[in-house]
């Protein structure tokens, strides 16, 4: 895939220690130079301004799904549990083998 010209250029300043955690980050993902890793951030920040935000409702989403099931399984469990689960017409034999 052929790269795009690029004719604008944005500089800032880091720390040494900003600048080592960037060359370090790149070299951990196989990121050819640190303008490559800067440019791929805000990329991601274009397209998702609020990775965050995105991430906590899937999550919170998830939670209340969870939620739901366990408590369908809650009330599931309740009503086996009720030993009027097994019809009276049943014989004591099979009653004991069904767990009433």
């Amino acid at each position: 895939m052929p790269l795009k010209a690029r004719s604008r250029m944005i500089s800032f300043r880091l720390s040494v220690e900003e600048y080592d955690q960037f060359r370090d980050l790149c070299l951990d993902q196989g990121i050819r130079s640190v303008s490559e890793l800067a440019r791929a951030a805000v990329n991601r920040l274009i397209h998702d301004p609020d990775p965050l935000n995105a991430t906590n409702e899937a999550i919170a989403s998830r939670v209340t799904s969870l939620e739901d099931q366990i408590r369908t399984l809650s009330l599931e469990l309740r009503r086996l549990k009720q030993p009027d689960n097994v019809p009276n017409h049943v014989p004591d034999t099979l009653r004991a083998a069904q767990g009433a």
